[in-house]
C-alpha cells in the first residue's frame, strides 16, 4: 500500500504501516515458539523491519 503524496523532503511515496492485530502477533509468537522448542533453540523471535529511511541500499 503506498500512501497518497509524499513524505517531508522526499522524492517517493512514503509506504503505508498497516496495524497488525495483538491476536495475530500473539498467535505468530506462539509458532515461532513452538519451532524454537522443536528446534531446541534457546529463543525464536518475531520482528518488525522498518524501512522508512532505508533509500535504496541492499546488503550486496
Amino acid at each position: 500500500m503506498v500512501e497518497q503524496g509524499l513524505g517531508a523532503g522526499a522524492s517517493t511515496p512514503r509506504a503505508v504501516k498497516p496495524e497488525v492485530p495483538e491476536e495475530v502477533v500473539e498467535s505468530w509468537q506462539y509458532i515461532v515458539n513452538e519451532v524454537a522448542r522443536r528446534l531446541d533453540v534457546p529463543v525464536g523471535l518475531i520482528m518488525r523491519v522498518d524501512r522508512s529511511g532505508d533509500r535504496g541500499h541492499r546488503c550486496q
